[in-house]
């Protein structure tokens, strides 16, 4: 890496290539012992094991996962301590089976009767029309919160264990955004039995 960048930098024909060498050989000098560890050793120095000065991957984890462990573990093969080694600190809680159960079941309620719902709150002429604002703002908002979520984990001290607060203000506002809707259908409507309704006579 050394001699490579070192022959780089005098021969680049633009300062794009110069700097580039010569941020590598700003690098090699101040931190030469971690280069030769990772190269030598395919681990961190003693000084960044021991967190005296963590690595962004460590430091900025917000699962607080021993990213560099796992990543060796991954490489020599070694994958059943790889999960180990994540689960050491980070506990796979029984209680998340239950909740993403229920959580899919709710979510096929929701999708099951989302059309019936449509039908049943505009009129016939803009069923396709809303069905379509319905789809479009599902869609973003399953692609805005993973975004607005990871904006938040970069917040000093905002840790996983405020999840729940964050999942309670997203649901009351959904809460408050359904105390708006209003069904446009105004005539009453007969209600019917089963067979009615099929038009099956007895």
């Amino acid at each position: 890496l050394e001699s490579t960048a070192e022959a780089i930098s005098v021969s680049a024909d633009c300062a794009i290539g110069t700097e580039a060498a010569n941020m590598v050989l700003r690098g090699i000098k101040g931190y030469r012992d971690d280069f030769e560890s990772h190269i030598k050793k395919h681990t961190c120095t003693e000084r960044i094991r021991s967190q005296a000065q963590p690595v962004p991957c460590v430091a900025r984890c917000p699962a607080g996962v021993d990213v560099p462990g796992y990543i060796a573990l991954l490489n020599a093969g070694r994958y059943d301590d790889a999960v180990r080694l994540i689960r050491k600190d980070n506990p796979f809680p029984i209680y998340l089976y239950f909740i993403w159960f229920f959580k899919g079941l709710g979510m096929s309620l929701v999708h099951v009767n989302s059309f019936p719902m449509v039908v049943e709150l505009c009129s016939s002429k803009k069923i396709g029309q809303f069905t379509g604002f319905y789809y479009a703002s599902s869609m973003a908002a399953q692609t805005i919160t993973p975004c607005l979520l990871g904006l938040l984990l970069l917040i000093p001290n905002f840790s996983f264990n405020l999840l729940p607060v964050y999942a309670l203000v997203c649901c009351g506002t959904a809460t408050i955004i359904f105390l708006f809707v209003k069904n446009i259908k105004n005539e009453n409507i007969e209600k019917k039995g089963i067979l009615e309704s099929l038009d099956i006579e007895d």
